[in-house]
């Protein structure tokens, strides 16, 4: 199975219908957000669980606005483990802190590349 685009163009389509415009602006401030909540993800104390949930929760929703669906699931994920009080999970956490970091990343470059594009 081939892997998954970092940001779907069919949703991103479906959110925008298609105004292309509106998908460029849509984009431009989506890479935005992405590069700010992965500086916040890197400064963020493994510890503070409750600060790893809510950047988790704003990755999320940012993602979903743009079709950009593996971030949304890697934020998704963080804010699971993240939500669990069990100490030991904190290896756990820095992975998920780690492949959300990643995903924000793939789907930014995404996202300007697809802005340029428009």
């Amino acid at each position: 199975m081939p892997a998954r685009a970092p940001i779907d163009r069919q949703a991103l389509d479906a959110a925008t219908g298609g105004d292309g415009a509106l998908a460029r602006e849509l984009l431009i401030l989506y890479a935005a957000r992405t590069e700010a909540l992965a500086s916040a993800l890197s400064a963020a104390p493994l510890a503070q669980r409750r600060a790893l949930r809510d950047l988790a929760h704003g990755a999320r929703g940012s993602a979903l606005a743009v079709g950009a669906f593996a971030a949304a699931q890697a934020a998704a994920d963080l804010e699971a483990v993240a939500s669990d009080d069990d100490a030991s999970q904190e290896a756990e956490i820095g992975r998920a802190c780690e492949t959300l970091r990643r995903a924000l990343e793939d789907s930014r470059n995404e996202a300007l590349g697809l802005a340029d594009s428009r």
